[in-house]
């Protein structure tokens, strides 16, 4: 873990987003919001929304 925060602290300026799939959102969830535009978070939550009005599964930007 100590390298791999190390190395990712390192790269961190040189990267805008994240692929969320290989975002550690429990250590910094401040990336989560980074993996997509505003634009395609509301867009998500809004199908999420459509199929899963009742939040039976997780969503990302509603928090953890």
């Amino acid at each position: 873990m100590k390298w791999h925060d190390e190395t990712s602290a390192i790269l961190n300026r040189f990267t805008s987003t994240h692929y969320i799939g290989e975002t550690d959102i429990v250590q910094n969830r401040s990336r989560i919001m980074q993996s997509y535009t505003a634009e395609k978070w509301e867009q998500l939550e809004q199908i999420r929304m459509q199929y899963d009005p009742n939040g039976l599964f997780f969503g990302f930007s509603g928090g953890i």
